[in-house]
């Protein structure tokens, strides 16, 4: 069963530069039901997302971050068979500067079927961040922040079907937008949950794709095509031939997730700036009261108020990233006196988010800064510069003072700020 297409050129509106990603929201609302049906617009953008050479600089980008960091966002096949060298395999030889996908791919696993597949890719290209930021702007426009988190997902290879089956993503409301970057097709079967259970008896995944297909909803999406998939559908990915697909994931937070998470992000604040009683490295027995709080100098605060305030820096984390996961991988080095010398202008689309936080017992009032997703604990007399920076224009730290060079040094290395002139 063929899923239903609409071939459009670029939306009435859109310029040379730029995509008209309201119009786009809402013909994806109307043609699916309110994000509910999958559906694929051909060819719809003026200005791609990325292309293939953005993907192998992520690659190139991922090789030289933490290993361990690295590691846990990477998912790499051969014949459908993971194995641990091979995430090794690609961050010790990425893709040499100006080599293509294909055939860095085809030389790296030796011309094998392979699938590479990395989470949280807003960590590791920055344009590709910036241009996924402009995308949502509809979404975080209704749905709001912390309501709303975003997330890049990288598929690339010729994998055949998708090594983990036929599978439905649970835990969250969630809808993925595919971008195909090329350089081939690419096939996404899914089907309607009881219509999977109706067919196979069961609830688990299938990873014997090949007798369902035929009562699928197919949808195939050639290079510059854009899909939404609602993965609370039973669905599967089929590359065949070389292909590339960004994933621009969107998940509905429920408040209780949003809270698990705050409070989380709270404790490990608290329990980073104390030491921990259990300290000694050597594996010896240590005399401890487990349920004996009093080293983590816990807040006096009642619970609630205490919550409400890791809601509020949670939300004000997240709005400075824009809802995505992952904070960019910081530069690795930043030369003060090139800011110094230089001019920045923020990280647009990405805002600077202040945060005064009011006086508690043990702690006193103070103001945070947020600058995508790190939070930066700065003098209140910043606040004035920091709202300069924020507007977009371009300022020149060396001409205020020691205080706006070091903030705005901090500030380029997080890429909250773009130093002018550079790349």
């Amino acid at each position: 069963m063929s899923g239903d297409v609409m071939s459009v050129g670029p939306a009435a509106g859109d310029g040379a530069a730029g995509n008209d990603y309201a119009g786009l929201w809402k013909r994806f609302g109307e043609l699916t039901g309110d994000f509910e049906r999958p559906h694929v617009l051909r060819d719809p953008l003026s200005t791609p997302i990325c292309d293939l050479a953005d993907l192998a600089q992520t690659i190139r980008n991922v090789a030289a971050d933490d290993f361990a960091v690295a590691a846990r966002a990477l998912d790499v096949t051969t014949e459908g068979n993971r194995r641990a060298e091979l995430k090794a395999r690609v961050m010790d030889r990425p893709p040499e500067p100006g080599e293509e996908l294909v055939p860095w791919a085809r030389r790296l696993f030796h011309g094998l079927p392979f699938s590479v597949m990395l989470n949280g890719a807003e960590r590791w290209h920055e344009p590709l961040a910036r241009a996924a930021a402009e995308f949502f702007t509809p979404a975080r426009e209704q749905f709001g922040i912390p309501q709303h988190s975003y997330r890049i997902s990288l598929f690339i290879g010729d994998y055949g079907f998708t090594p983990s089956g036929v599978h439905q993503d649970v835990g969250r409301a969630e809808r993925v937008f595919h971008f195909n970057a090329g350089p081939g097709r690419k096939l996404f079967h899914s089907w309607p949950v009881e219509d999977f259970r109706r067919l196979t008896g069961r609830r688990r995944p299938s990873f014997d794709p090949e007798p369902l297909v035929e009562h699928a909803r197919t949808h195939a999406l050639d290079p510059g095509d854009l899909m939404l998939l609602n993965v609370a559908w039973y669905h599967v990915g089929q590359s065949d031939e070389p292909a590339a697909t960004v994933g621009l994931e969107m998940s509905k937070l429920d408040a209780g997730t949003v809270l698990r998470e705050a409070a989380a992000d709270a404790v490990k604040g608290l329990l980073e700036a104390r030491p921990d009683p259990v300290g000694d490295p050597a594996f010896v027995p240590e005399p401890v009261d487990y349920a004996d709080l009093g080293w983590a100098d816990l807040p006096d605060a009642g619970l609630a108020p205490w919550l409400a305030d890791a809601v509020e820096a949670r939300t004000a984390r997240m709005r400075s990233n824009l809802g995505f996961a992952s904070a960019p991988a910081p530069l690795p080095r930043t030369d003060e006196q090139a800011v110094r010398a230089g001019a920045v202008r923020s990280a647009r689309p990405f805002p600077l988010v202040l945060r005064d936080v009011p006086a508690r017992p043990g702690r006193p009032e103070h103001t945070e800064l947020y600058a995508r997703g790190v939070r930066l604990r700065v003098p209140r007399s910043a606040a004035d510069l920091i709202r300069e920076l924020d507007a977009g224009e371009p300022l020149e730290p060396g001409g205020r003072s020691d205080l706006a060079v070091r903030l705005a040094t901090a500030l380029v290395r997080l890429r909250a700020l773009d130093l002018l002139g550079e790349e």
